[in-house]
């Protein structure tokens, strides 16, 4: 590090390194908390472990939170409609490229799309808010309708500007957007490249994909047509000995320590 006035510039690769955890932790909680328990009840968990969850993915997620029960209803209809005009996150509903090799472009349509959803079920004026009354949902009512403030979006926005305006020099301020949508650019890296390309190991109705060399990265959630086929399963890893899901075994140390407990173990891999 060194500083010029009161700023103290750090070093750009510890910078990086810095932003990269924050991402994945991020990235760990989405999949985690938002998606392997909101949406599909993999685990279960006490109110206290929940809460505790809520929070910090409120504040790795920062000013794009994703609230997790409008997350899971949007994402249960990904499940229910996958790759068909009613999936409301399917990058074959925007992209005009076989091979999705319109991503920059695309890809944002689709999060801009998704985005509106996904505020219309948080508000209840979308179809999808009031179905699914039959499940259960995380919900911590006085903490959701604080995240939904002005000023849980400006204390979250606030402490990621500030930690680049004293550590960040340069280039290194491009990094800032990625920091500040963090949730719904996983999200749309999980779903252009899980349904655009890779392999498949099974035979589905829609397009599911295994995109293997990013799966590692992206705390299993690349194993997409490994989830599809089996998405009450807690591993998505596969059949081959290197679809490993890196998430897997902390949820394992996570069930050991009564943190959690998985809702059936026989169907893990």
């Amino acid at each position: 590090m060194y500083v010029c006035d009161t700023i103290i510039y750090m070093n750009p690769l510890l910078f990086i390194a810095i932003i990269a955890v924050q991402f994945s932790v991020s990235l760990f909680l989405h999949s985690f908390f938002l998606h392997r328990y909101a949406t599909h009840r993999q685990f279960t968990m006490s109110r206290f472990w929940e809460r505790i969850f809520f929070i910090l993915t409120w504040l790795f997620q920062g000013p794009s939170f994703l609230n997790p029960k409008s997350y899971a209803k949007m994402h249960l209809e990904h499940h229910a409609h996958s790759d068909t005009p009613d999936d409301p996150h399917s990058p074959h509903n925007f992209s005009k490229s076989r091979y999705g090799f319109d991503f920059p472009y695309a890809s944002m349509k689709m999060m801009f799309f998704t985005k509106h959803i996904f505020e219309e079920i948080k508000s209840g004026t979308h179809k999808i808010a009031s179905m699914y009354t039959d499940r259960t949902f995380p919900e911590w009512k006085d903490f959701e309708d604080f995240t939904n403030t002005t000023i849980s979006l400006l204390f979250t926005g606030l402490l990621f500007i500030l930690f680049y305006y004293y550590f960040a020099s340069g280039w290194l301020w491009l990094l800032l957007p990625i920091t500040l949508l963090n949730a719904p650019i996983q999200g749309a890296l999980v779903n252009w490249c899980g349904h655009m390309w890779g392999y498949r190991n099974y035979n589905l109705p829609d397009k599911s994909r295994n995109t293997w060399v990013l799966a590692p990265l992206m705390w299993g959630e690349l194993y997409q047509n490994n989830h599809h086929n089996d998405p009450d399963n807690p591993n998505f890893g596969g059949p081959r000995w290197y679809e490993l899901d890196p998430l897997y075994p902390v949820i394992i140390i996570l069930e050991k320590v009564s943190i959690i407990k998985r809702v059936s173990c026989s169907s893990s891999k």
